[in-house]
């Protein structure tokens, strides 16, 4: 943090300079300026958090300043100085958001005071716009996780919805290009801590590597501990010149990772389109690696490339439309084999050794409905049957269809037919 002082006196400076007692103080570097113009020169440094300042200069005031700085540097606090108890000068300085008014001849001990109380609100007011900032970073990274899994419909009124209502800027007009940053520890012997801190490591390095690209990036990693990259591209340049970029990048992080951190990444990379059309192409360069895994047509992602470019015509291998989804195929007979067992969708994607948030998206897309709601579909629909057929309670045929909470039960069994237990089984 760092101070300016402006007064058009020079002995006025130098006599803040001497008798304020800066070891007291959180400030690395104090400036000086004469005038209004040096000053705004001097805010260009945004190191700069408070200005000390006279309000009677020639060139402009210290309230001239201060306007300047609501426009130009919001984030800086100011403290006026005067000889003049005016009230005019006070209400103004007050109206202008100052944060004290003090009068000369200065007590020098009191203005220590004050910078010290006005230092502890710039940390505050720091600590707030992080927590702020965390907060929004995470309402944005759920946006791409939510359109990803399907949550969020891939139509541009329903992103613009949620991002009203959650206060993102997100460009919706600029173009995006997704990729996705697949992994594979060189040690097996690594624990789960391990790996938890390595990825980690990953994150952070992929957003060194990539930060100096002309675009806006956001990363998030997923279930399965690969990393979900998306690229805003804020400025004009072409496809060609942004992948040119992007692959040569992908070379670094693949010499970063191996090198530092014994994991082997390939980055698969989508085509630069619309927001709407990202979670699409999130699908396909999972489909790419899933399904390529499972019916051995690559060793990706064990491949010495740095990384690939999966094309809205390339060769992804996809089941036949007749045949439907095998993962979707295979969760729903695990299911039905295991209705007595409490599920979510993260121990069915590890069933069939999925990422959570693609087995959610392809599941809605084959059936139309969310895993999480068929599960509780077939729940309900198991503890219809017991209600009707047995004389079981509803406690025990709660924990037959795996509901150990009688409320949880309660409120699904509810949710998908309208009425309680009780008054379901009493109309039978």
């Amino acid at each position: 943090m760092e101070l300016l002082i402006v007064d058009d006196e020079e002995t006025a400076l130098q006599a803040v300079l001497k008798n304020v007692k800066w070891e007291e103080l959180p400030f690395k570097r104090v400036y000086t300026a004469t005038n209004i113009t040096s000053a705004e020169a001097e805010l260009e440094n945004e190191k700069i958090r408070i200005v000390l300042c006279d309000i009677e200069m020639p060139m402009g005031s210290g309230l001239d300043l201060l306007e300047w700085m609501n426009q130009n540097r919001s984030d800086v606090l100011c403290i006026f100085m005067t000889c003049h108890a005016e009230f005019s000068y006070a209400q103004k300085a007050i109206q202008l958001g100052s944060v004290d008014y003090i009068l000369k001849p200065l007590d020098f001990g009191n203005l220590t005071e004050t910078l010290k109380k006005t230092a502890e609100r710039v940390k505050e007011q720091k600590e707030i716009r992080n927590h702020l900032e965390a907060g929004r970073k995470a309402a944005e990274q759920q946006l791409w996780l939510k359109l990803f899994s399907g949550d969020i419909s891939p139509n541009r009124e329903e992103i613009c919805r949620y991002m009203a209502e959650y206060q993102l800027d997100i460009p919706v007009d600029k173009l995006f290009l997704p990729m996705m940053v697949f992994t594979k520890m060189q040690n097996d012997s690594f624990s789960a801590e391990d790996r938890r801190i390595q990825l980690f490591a990953l994150k952070n390095a992929c957003g060194e590597i990539f930060k100096e690209n002309d675009t806006q990036t956001i990363m998030e990693t997923m279930a399965d501990g690969n990393l979900m990259v998306i690229f805003c591209v804020e400025k004009e340049i072409s496809e060609e010149d942004l992948l040119k970029e992007v692959f040569c990048r992908c070379e670094g992080l693949k010499k970063t990772a191996e090198q530092y951190l014994q994991m082997t990444t390939v980055c698969m990379i989508g085509e630069l389109r619309e927001i709407e059309a990202v979670p699409e192409q999130l699908e396909r360069i999972y489909s790419k690696i899933y399904y390529s895994l499972k019916y051995r047509r690559t060793d990706i992602p064990d491949s010495d490339e740095s990384y690939y470019q999966v094309q809205a015509d390339g060769d992804a291998f996809e089941p036949e439309k007749e045949q439907g989804n095998p993962f979707v195929a295979q969760v729903k007979t695990y299911v039905e084999e295991n209705l007595s067992e409490e599920m979510t969708v993260e121990n069915l994607a590890e069933q069939v050794h999925l990422n959570a948030d693609y087995l959610n998206r392809i599941f809605k897309k084959e059936t139309g409905s969310t895993l999480s709601s068929y599960v509780m579909e077939r729940k309900v629909a198991q503890a219809k049957f017991l209600l009707q057929k047995t004389d079981w309670s509803i406690g025990d045929v709660a924990a037959a269809v795996g509901y150990y909470n009688y409320s949880s039960f309660n409120r699904s069994f509810k949710k998908v037919t309208g009425e309680s237990p009780q008054e379901w089984r009493k109309r039978r």
